[in-house]
């Protein structure tokens, strides 16, 4: 891949069984197109179920800007396909071992989110000797989740935890003093109850030895109901990383200003249209409970309070244990009970 020297390298992990995800990937990638002066080549790892339409897709974006697009396939370790069903999380790892994605450095993206800025802001960053440039995770995840004697005895700091969802890696030192492959299996084994699988492990990996970045290179919007586009304007790059996302939310503001860039997507209205048409159904299942209960807000307080109380009562290998199990089933069947109530007067 000599030619694609001199170029900033995107890379994005892709899993996308309805077609709906590449969407969110392609709004992604206008909205660097959009904002960046410079030359820029996407990078799509993806699996064998990755189809024609989603790749067709992705490259009729990339083309209108004159830009290049790279499709790698990728094949995902045995250990862990036997733990995790979504395993295109896992995807980004490839970028750090030897193989046909030759590249010294690279930005990753994940899907859910708008770059507000020039990219090229991050990419003249100089990595030195050091793995990676991150940002920090915000501090309630940090704290509440991460503090605990089980991340200590794996290895991992939770003031220096970082957010997995913007990572500007230096593939050639990982490369050179690294096998990936290998550290994979070793974590994996010994740690299966982690909360946050791919970003606890490369926070095991590298947190001894990463640039911390300003927050606005990935400015993490939790409560989206509660924040106006304004407030992120100064952000260089918007992390949509709580459950609900611009395309599922309410909040006008931001539906508005995502979907500006996600109508370029298309080359006609009648496409959009079918798209949009599905998104209220789609909205209704993933919205109900949240917003028939409390506030957002509120209501994730009193879960993670919840959730603190029970890591306090319980040995840590028992809660990281039951942890997924005591989230999932708090907020979807306690609750839909409480919901189901309400709503079939």
């Amino acid at each position: 891949m000599d030619f694609l020297k001199d170029i900033i390298h995107i890379a994005f992990g892709v899993q996308d069984n309805d077609g709906s995800y590449s969407k969110y990937v392609g709004t992604t990638i206008i909205s660097i197109l959009e904002n960046t002066k410079y030359k820029v080549c996407f990078h799509i790892l993806h699996d064998n179920l990755f189809d024609d339409k989603n790749k067709l897709l992705l490259l009729n974006i990339v083309k209108k800007y004159n830009q290049l697009i790279v499709f790698h396939s990728v094949l995902i370790d045995k250990i862990l396909i036997d733990f995790y069903k979504n395993t295109g999380m896992f995807y980004r790892l490839y970028l750090l071992e030897y193989g046909e994605i030759n590249l010294d450095k690279v930005i990753y993206l994940d899907g859910d989110i708008l770059v507000n800025k020039d990219i090229n802001e991050i990419w003249n960053i100089d990595l030195k000797n050091y793995y990676c440039a991150v940002v920090k995770d915000v501090k309630m995840t940090r704290k509440a989740l991460i503090d605990t004697r089980y991340y200590k005895n794996i290895g991992i700091d939770y003031k220096r935890y970082f957010n997995s969802g913007v990572i500007y890696f230096n593939c050639r030192l990982i490369k050179e003093k690294l096998k990936i492959r290998e550290e994979i299996k070793r974590f994996f084994s010994k740690n299966k109850n982690v909360l946050m699988p791919d970003q606890d492990f490369l926070n095991y990996l590298f947190q001894k030895n990463v640039i911390f970045l300003d927050k606005k290179y990935n400015f993490i919007v939790d409560n989206i109901d509660d924040i106006k586009f304004r407030e992120l304007e100064n952000y260089s790059i918007i992390h949509f990383a709580g459950r609900y996302k611009p395309w599922n939310c309410k909040n006008k503001e931001i539906i508005f200003n995502y979907y500006r860039y996600f109508s370029k997507i298309v080359d006609n209205n009648e496409e959009l249209c079918k798209y949009m048409s599905k998104i209220p159904e789609e909205n209704f299942k993933k919205r109900g409970l949240k917003f028939s209960l409390l506030e957002y807000n509120k209501k994730n307080s009193i879960i993670l309070s919840i959730l603190c109380i029970l890591k306090g009562l319980l040995p840590d290998k028992i809660f990281y244990k039951w942890g997924n199990y005591l989230w999932k089933y708090l907020k979807y069947k306690c609750l839909y009970n409480v919901y189901y109530i309400i709503n079939r007067k």
